[in-house]
């Protein structure tokens, strides 16, 4: 529903906006929809068909800059008896004969209502609703039905008062302000009584839509139609008579004036216009509107980009090309043109529809600062230009020292780049491409290099991009002149379903090749990197460090030659058939998840006896937030060497080779398998299951860990045992324990265990068998039940204590502190045991039983306790 309310509209402040607003405005409850009606006047002509679609194409003027819609209903045949927002009517000659006039509307304002009605005599009863009524006399309406005739913009004009614009000459009865008067005039509002005049000298047509200035203010009341025109439209300017307002609210659009003969002036700012015609054509562009292109005619133009990045295409004459702001494309065609690509750092010289070879060297330039380009027979002026396209003849293109884009197009052209960091694509012919000093990118867009391309390139880092390539392109050594070098290559298919790839063999520098489509890559000696795509790829390292990644889909990737590394996207890259062939030297698979939300039961990587891969790093190498639960599964590699399994945040399962593993869970709660050999496990954060498997030798690893550890191994049951302190860890089948930064206690079992405590003051007791106890940093309590155990403290690492239940002795045995050499004190816990110090200043206390203490060398402390003890002194201080 629609209600006309006075003055709706408050003055804006902006006086092109201001000089047309009464005030009075249709205010709406849900959507913006105006009903009107055709109704006749006492001797007004019947509506026709053609006068009735006349109206409602003028009407559909303003529907299209402005956020309202009409809808006809039929209601009574007065327009007094209308129910309408609109009753348009048909006059006779009324106005015509009686006010001069071809038109009368109300504003839609009551207090204009109550006037018009005090004029008519009539009350509101007589006639409800006048507001928005427009009244048109039939001799115009009936003779000048059409656009660009003076009926038709009579209507346009009217309809604008109905939707509450004024005449920009007067202040609509409601004290607005006028516009100012170099606005009045028919180029910029339909609502001037003014006609379209762009010169004395120059025909003018009439107004068939709303102009620039009528859609701005239109716009300001009830909001713009931002769904008109969203495509990529061609405006086509032809000698028509008619005078009109583009309003295009997306897409990459063009004015063309290609089938005129005349010279024009396009100027694509908004609120310009373009003068197309003897007859009076005239095309403006209205505010916030944007066209991005221009086509010239076969005279002299003259074409004014604006921010956009435009495409200027001058066609025949000496034509002049300025592209404003942004990143335009000039194309002067035939004739000794001017371009000129104003500001913004991409602007092209396109010289494709030259048919003679184009010189241009863009470093050199006359005193003016113009670049002077021979084309074919013309001689065209450059300013402000980074960027050149060749045509089909032999080329000779030059940049500068910013980063220029050379394209030669057809022929066997001469491209160099200059400094700066330059793409060079040859195009069809025998082209040499030389990028100069910078990070060049050199593009081919056929299936394979000509065979007489040359690239002539040794500094910087440099592409060959392959956009076009389908099947396997082996690139001949004799691409790179000599001492050239490349140092990437990037293939991207014309399909995703094509299978492209490279044979860089003949290369010797370090490659990066990256992809985005099934690929077959084969590198070379050099330290390449190889990235997969989403289709089955084969890649193959070469000799040299390569760090290679699939992608999706089921790869073979052979490493080769070298140390390699090889990455791999569980869940969405891992395939069924997928085949990581490490080969020869020490290579690393990266196994990296996605995100958490990825299906564990999808994230099974099973390594086989062909992956010859020593190190497996799962996670952490690309995402160190990965959360996603794994499960890597080397059990059937038989590398001899082992593999090094390191998880993520995630639940992993993680299982070893038959070899010496070393396997990392990371943070969750993992599981770790060792296998055969004497495996290393570290569970990380999270409550762990640490599996030893079959070996003597199993370590369970705490050495992350900066709060106190207990880890407890029972005796009698085969490396069983548990952990707590920041984690409660189960294990199996370890025989080692290693501990951390706190204050541990470690506690080994029947079998012969190595215990290391780290830093920290930290308890060892290595139980039956014949353990080895390793303090290390802090003050340590070794505890020792068996003659054969031995204990390494190094020098100065704490105030150590052994606790012994058998005969033991502090002595050096082997000059480096082995069984206790580097150790201060010794209790004895047994019965009649005997306790030796060493050359360090010992304090030996007894047991209940009968002991012998000897400190040996240096100023020790003997405790013989309540037994019947034998002290062994050979210095006795006496001191005050």
């Amino acid at each position: 529903m629609a209600t006309p309310i006075q003055n709706a509209i408050a003055v804006s402040g902006d006086p092109l906006i201001d000089g047309l607003i009464e005030g009075g405005a249709w205010q709406f409850t849900g959507a913006h929809v105006l009903t009107y009606s055709l109704n006749t006047f006492s001797n007004g002509a019947a509506w026709t068909a053609v006068d009735a679609s006349a109206i409602a194409q003028a009407l559909g003027t303003w529907a299209a800059v402005a956020d309202i819609k009409f809808q006809q209903i039929s209601s009574g045949v007065a327009p007094n008896q209308s129910t309408a927002d609109l009753a348009i009517t048909h006059t006779g000659n009324y106005l015509l004969r009686e006010y001069s006039a071809a038109g009368v509307s109300v504003f839609p304002d009551p207090a204009w209502g109550d006037d018009f009605l005090t004029g008519l005599v009539m009350s509101r009863s007589q006639y409800p609703k006048p507001e928005g009524d427009v009244f048109l006399d039939d001799s115009f309406l009936n003779r000048y039905n059409r656009p660009g005739a003076y009926g038709f913009t009579i209507s346009v004009h009217e309809i604008g008062h109905a939707l509450g614009l004024k005449h920009p000459h007067d202040d609509g009865g409601n004290g607005r302000p006028p516009l100012a008067a170099e606005y009045d005039n028919g180029l910029y509002t339909v609502m001037s009584y003014n006609d379209p005049t762009v010169s004395a000298t120059l025909t003018y047509g009439n107004q068939s839509t709303p102009m620039p200035l009528d859609i701005l203010a239109i716009q300001h009341i009830y909001g713009a139609n931002t769904t008109y025109h969203t495509g990529n439209d061609t405006y086509r300017l032809t000698n028509d008579g008619i005078v009109r307002t583009v309003w295009d609210a997306g897409g990459i659009d063009t004015f063309d004036a290609g089938s005129l003969t005349f010279s024009v002036t396009i100027d694509l700012h908004e609120g310009k216009y373009v003068y197309h015609g003897s007859l009076g054509s005239i095309t403006a562009i209205a505010y916030d509107t944007v066209i991005e292109n221009a086509i010239g005619t076969s005279a002299v133009d003259t074409l004014l980009g604006n921010d956009a990045d435009n495409i200027l295409v001058g066609g025949g004459g000496n034509d002049s090309l300025n592209g404003g702001l942004g990143n335009d494309t000039l194309k002067g065609g035939t004739g000794n043109d001017t371009l000129d690509g104003g500001v913004g750092a991409g602007d092209t010289a396109d010289f494709s529809d030259i048919a003679g070879g184009v010189t241009v060297n863009l470093s050199v330039t006359d005193g003016s600062g113009n670049v002077s380009a021979i084309a074919g027979t013309a001689i065209d002026l450059l300013q402000n230009i980074e960027n050149l396209t060749g045509g089909a003849g032999n080329d000779v293109l030059t940049g500068e020292g910013s980063d220029n884009v050379l394209s030669g197009n057809a022929g066997n052209d001469t491209l160099n780049g200059g400094s700066g960091n330059d793409t060079l694509t040859g195009g069809l012919g025998n082209d040499t491409l030389t990028g100069g000093i910078g990070n060049d990118i050199y593009v081919f867009t056929g299936a394979a290099p000509e065979s007489g391309d040359r690239i002539d390139d040794s500094a910087g880092f440099d592409t060959i991009d392959f956009r076009a390539s389908t099947g396997i392109l082996v690139l001949p050594a004799a691409l790179l002149l000599a001492g050239s070098r490349i140092d990437q290559i990037t293939l991207t298919g014309t399909k995703t379903t094509d299978a492209i790839g490279v044979n860089a063999s003949a290369f010797d520098a370090d490659l990066t090749i990256p992809g985005t489509t099934g690929l077959a890559i084969m590198g070379n000696a050099g330290a390449n990197t190889i990235t997969g795509t989403g289709g089955d790829d084969t890649i193959t390292g070469g000799a040299g460090n390569d760090v290679m990644t699939g992608g999706a889909g089921n790869d073979q990737i052979h490493g080769g030659i070298g140390n390699d590394s090889f990455f791999v996207n569980v869940g969405t890259e891992h395939g069924a058939t997928e085949v990581i062939n490490g080969e020869e030297g020490i290579d690393t698979l990266y196994f990296t998840p996605t995100t958490a939300s990825v299906d564990a039961a999808a994230n099974n990587l099973v390594m086989n006896a062909a992956d010859d891969v020593e190190k497996v790093v799962v996670g952490t190498a690309i995402s160190t937030a990965g959360t996603a639960a794994l499960d890597v599964d080397a059990s059937a590699m038989f590398n001899g060497l082992g593999v090094t399994l390191i998880g993520n945040g995630g639940t992993n399962t993680l299982t070893g080779t038959q070899f010496a593993d070393s396997i990392d869970g990371g943070g969750g709660t993992d599981q770790l398998a060792g296998g055969d050999g004497n495996d290393t496990l570290k569970g990380g954060p999270g409550n762990d299951t640490l599996d030893g498997g079959v070996g003597a030798g199993d370590t369970a690893d705490f050495s992350d860990a900066t709060l106190a550890v207990t880890v407890v191994l029972a005796a009698g049951t085969a490396g069983l045992g548990t952990a707590t302190g920041g984690s409660g860890d189960i294990l199996s089948g370890i025989e080692n324990l290693t501990g951390g930064g706190g204050g541990d206690t470690l506690s080994g079992d029947d079998n012969d265990n190595v215990l290391t405590g780290n830093a920290g003051n930290d308890t060892l007791k290595g139980g039956a068998g014949n353990d080895t106890l390793l303090g290390g940093l802090g003050n340590d309590t070794y505890i020792v039940d068996d003659l054969q155990d031995t204990l390494s403290e190094a020098a100065a690492g704490g105030m150590d204590m052994v606790r012994s239940s058998v005969n033991f002795s502090l002595v050096d045995t082997d000059g480096a502190g082995a069984n206790g050499g580097n150790i201060e004190s010794l209790t004895l816990t047994g019965g009649d045991i005997n306790g030796t110090g060493n050359s360090l200043a010992n304090t030996i206390t007894g047991s209940a039983g009968a002991n012998v203490l000897d400190g040996g060398a240096g100023i020790d402390i003997l405790k013989g306790g309540v037994g019947s003890d034998t002290y062994v002194v050979d210095l006795i201080k006496v001191g005050t």
